[in-house]
């Protein structure tokens, strides 16, 4: 990873089929942010454990409900929790069943751009709001 590749946003997308994969994380790309492929949960559990954290985890609906159960809570309970999880979802139904229920957002297959993007703008938006409401307020008195 470049020097330059740091400074951009990065955005984890966790997918299984190679093809959709790799064309998420090239629109991605194209669009200024950093992404991170991983084909499977523990794939992006490594990430997660060792490297830096992603601004967004883009998720696969369709990943083994045993294995999205078990990841969903980790991420729920480890350092990750503030990132906010976009799961992909074939329907609306699937979408709203647990475990992609806890997704802090969801987007239907087959993913348009404009969407990703969008909920992408709206929900880093939502975040960093939280953070700015979280941090410690402090008030500078001329001396």
């Amino acid at each position: 990873m470049s020097s330059q590749s740091n400074l951009l946003p990065s955005i984890l997308v966790i997918e299984a089929d190679a093809d959709l994969r790799e064309s998420l994380c090239t629109l991605l790309g194209m669009e200024g942010f950093e992404p991170i492929a991983a084909a499977s949960h523990a794939e992006a559990e490594a990430h997660l454990c060792q490297g830096p954290l992603p601004l967004a985890i883009l998720m696969d609906g369709d990943l083994p409900t045993p294995l999205t159960e078990a990841f969903l809570a980790g991420w729920a309970r480890g350092r990750a929790r503030k990132v906010p999880l976009l799961a992909l979802a074939e329907n609306r139904g699937q979408a709203r069943r647990v475990p992609l229920s806890r997704a802090t957002s969801y987007l239907l297959k087959p993913v348009q751009l404009d969407a990703l993007l969008g909920t992408l703008r709206r929900v880093l938006g939502r975040k960093r709001a939280l953070e700015l409401r979280e941090a410690p307020q402090t008030l500078e008195l001329p001396l």
